[in-house]
């Protein structure tokens, strides 16, 4: 039996708990933007300045694709960005097609605020908030579900040209509360949880109802065959 892997930091004997680094080390590699056993000298005083938690919050997320200069030094992020002008804002590129860097980047208010206390308040600001980005928590759902990227989704939807993988045919049910069509839905086996396919909801509600059970299925062809 193979020995658990161990953190990557040199010094560190402790089990890695994910993207190479212990729970120590990957925390604070989360929160702080370093790894490192030691602290830099200026670590009190980054903390401490406004511009912080943006930093953070900013270069933690793939998607807001921060250039190198602000990623690899949060003073050079102080230096060209704007004082911020309210905790209800969040940096984003002026031009999409370029990383967030200096000239690329606007102070923009944020659409919902959850003021942190309130239980309804925040049921409501996760529904807004899913709704104004539904990719994003399309690939959120993905992976925690299912355990694939939104870059396999979109490989296995590109394979599959679109259509569903039993009847070869487009989705065709509408969103709740939406004309929006949906997406194909994301079908496993609940045995084994592996990845079969991408299905319509007719037929992923077919071999629910049917319990996935193959003798299920056959009888049914049978009967139908016998019933023309």
């Amino acid at each position: 039996m193979a020995l658990p892997a161990k953190c990557s930091v040199v010094g560190c004997d402790k089990e890695v708990r994910s993207l190479g680094f212990c729970t120590t080390h990957y925390y604070r590699l989360r929160r702080h933007g370093v790894e490192e056993n030691t602290r830099p000298k200026d670590w009190g005083k980054r903390e401490k300045h406004p511009l912080y938690q943006p930093w953070i919050n900013t270069r933690r997320y793939p998607t807001a694709q921060m250039c190198d200069e602000w990623r690899n030094d949060f003073w050079q992020f102080v230096a060209d960005v704007e004082e911020r002008p309210s905790k209800n804002v969040f940096l984003k590129r002026i031009d999409e097609s370029k990383p967030l860097g200096k000239g690329n980047a606007c102070w923009v208010a944020k659409q919902f605020v959850y003021n942190g206390t309130d239980k309804a308040g925040r049921a409501e600001y996760l529904r807004n908030f899913r709704k104004l980005h539904p990719e994003s928590f399309k690939r959120y759902d993905a992976k925690k579900k299912y355990g694939i990227s939104g870059a396999d989704f979109v490989a296995m939807k590109e394979k599959q040209n679109g259509l569903c993988a039993i009847c070869n045919k487009p989705e065709t049910q509408k969103k709740r509360n939406s004309q929006e069509t949906m997406d194909l839905a994301i079908d496993h086996c609940h045995k084994t949880h592996k990845i079969r396919g991408l299905l319509c909801s007719a037929c992923n509600q077919g071999l629910g109802r049917f319990k996935d059970d193959v003798g299920l299925l056959e009888s049914a062809i049978e009967y139908l065959k016998r019933n023309k």
